[in-house]
């Protein structure tokens, strides 16, 4: 594991419960996907100790954000993957469908601007902004928004990274 994955379920524990072992925040958080989580959250029954307390809690936000979050990792899986392919030949692949999904998670990340997931959010919403190959709109959101975290904040730091990446393909290095 790599150290901001590392951080990251270190911070998912702090903010459930030290009791969780961190290899149930990584299988909830890493290796499942959007079907898999949603299927534990509707039937409500899980092995996983994280995402069982998430539905113990009723932690709403986390279970809204940890949703979210897959939603978007599917939407940019589809986007850049080489592989994708629509699902029948009438289908484009930049679908209106697609296009609402974009609509959608960009703005329930602006919804929780605040918060104790709001770093969170901003992050997703920079990945969305990169992946629509929005780089002006994303240098904004950042500077905005993330820019005043401390520069210790996982999420700002992350986020750091999909912005020097805007600012490579807007020609801009030395920013």
């Amino acid at each position: 594991m790599d150290k901001q994955r590392d951080e990251n379920i270190d911070l998912w524990q702090n903010l459930t419960s030290e009791a969780i072992p961190a290899t149930e925040i990584e299988e909830a958080v890493y290796s499942m996907d959007l079907p898999q989580l949603q299927s534990v959250f509707e039937s409500g029954s899980t092995n996983n100790a994280f995402l069982a307390w998430i539905i113990k809690n009723k932690a709403k936000e986390i279970k809204k954000f940890l949703i979210l979050a897959k939603e978007l990792e599917e939407l940019r899986f589809n986007r850049v993957s080489p592989w994708y392919y629509p699902a029948d030949k009438e289908e484009k692949f930049d679908s209106r469908t697609e296009a609402e999904k974009f609509a959608s998670v960009l703005d329930r990340c602006k919804k929780h601007s605040n918060g104790f997931l709001s770093d969170r959010y901003g992050l997703q919403y920079v990945r969305a902004l990169m992946t629509l190959q929005k780089y002006d709109e994303c240098f904004d959101f950042y500077h905005k928004n993330m820019y005043g975290l401390p520069d210790s904040n996982l999420f700002k730091k992350m986020a750091k990274g999909y912005v020097a990446g805007c600012l490579q393909r807007m020609g801009k290095i030395e920013e």
